[in-house]
């Protein structure tokens, strides 16, 4: 069976701390990093790196490898990007790159993308870094992931020859922030769009926020409810607290349900948003089509199917009660017609 587990931070980031589904000793390698003279802060574990514009620097990892077996890895590099839930991710995903983001960083880091430690030995793992000739504000920010690739046998039901499948288990994520300057920038936060949507197939709305300046938003605080636009009857709210957004990223706020359906109607969004002093709001209207109320309504896992039992009762009933005044209305026609034929033809008297 397939299982991925990634190293990654708890605030910004830090270097190989074990995910709850794995430990350190379940690695077959370890990572250090070999900090260079130009690091903002000698005391970080990931990279936090001060470079010129156009500038190339070689950085270097120290992989070892402990075990009795050759342990091969699949390096990558991906840009900072910000889930859902409010949170930094810095390994590999499947969240579109915001469109602010003009220099993903993986554009400008080069990396094996294979190697293999040899059993109990030690290697040193070299990553190419090119600064973009413009000089821009802010930072870039990604992860640099050091994943295992695992072989392990496939069996066959028909006997057919055995084959090799790969497997990819354990992953180390290690930090990295690029930056030609290190003045203080001010956070903006933008508001792109409201619409019903699914998360967890549950229904919820999603307001996606943005952040188009190349910095950290730390300490994120949003709060947010669903008015009737008509009346301002609050249908929905939500708050959410201690969130952060990766540089140049975007992710939809999800303000969820809770099991109520989806109706058709014009809603408006009232959304304030709280981060390192700074402070926006936002009321935005927004319309929900019955099709998609509807089509969102049937894939909710968490709205109980319809029970039409009643509804096939009645009908039912309805039906028999039709059918019984049927047959008495036609029975009573019948007889009326015999009584008008017995009326044209009396019977004889004798004479």
């Amino acid at each position: 069976m397939k299982r991925l587990s990634w190293a990654l931070s708890a605030l910004l980031f830090s270097l190989l701390v074990p995910a709850s589904t794995a430990n350190a000793s379940e690695f077959n390698f370890s990572v250090t990093t070999i900090i260079p003279d130009n690091q903002t802060d000698s005391s970080k574990t990931y990279y936090d790196l001060l470079l010129e514009p156009g500038q190339t620097q070689t950085l270097e990892m120290l992989l070892r490898n402990d075990t009795s077996e050759d342990v091969t890895l699949n390096p990558a590099v991906h840009s900072a990007t910000t889930n859902v839930n409010g949170v930094v991710e810095y390994g590999p995903n499947e969240i579109e790159a915001d469109p602010t983001l003009s220099y993903p960083i993986d554009q400008w880091l080069t990396i094996e993308e294979e190697l293999v430690i040899p059993a109990e030995s030690e290697i040193v793992l070299p990553l190419e870094v090119s600064m973009p000739n413009e000089s821009f504000d802010g930072i870039l920010a990604g992860g640099i992931t050091l994943q295992e690739q695992l072989e392990s046998s496939t069996d066959t039901t028909d006997g057919e020859d055995q084959g090799l499948s790969i497997e990819n288990e354990y992953a180390y994520v290690v930090g990295i922030v690029l930056q030609q300057s290190e003045e203080t920038l001010t956070p903006e936060l933008e508001l792109l769009n409201v619409s019903p949507g699914q998360l967890n197939a549950r229904n919820v709305i999603q307001a996606t926020i943005q952040n188009p300046v190349s910095m950290y938003v730390n300490q994120l605080e949003v709060k947010a409810a669903i008015k009737s636009s008509s009346t301002g009857e609050v249908f929905f709210e939500t708050e959410k607290e201690m969130m952060q957004m990766a540089p140049n990223s975007q992710f939809g706020f999800p303000i969820p349900l809770n099991g109520a359906p989806l109706e058709a109607g014009e809603y408006t969004l009232e959304m304030t948003a709280k981060a390192m002093g700074a402070e926006w709001s936002w009321s935005e209207p927004f319309t929900i089509d019955a099709d998609e109320a509807g089509q969102l309504n049937a894939t909710d896992v968490s709205i109980p199917p319809t029970d039409y039992t009643w509804l096939y009762v009645s009908i039912g009933v309805a039906l028999v009660f039709a059918s019984i005044i049927l047959f008495w209305w036609r029975r009573r026609q019948k007889k009326q017609q015999v009584g008008i034929v017995t009326q044209k033809n009396p019977p004889a008297t004798a004479s």
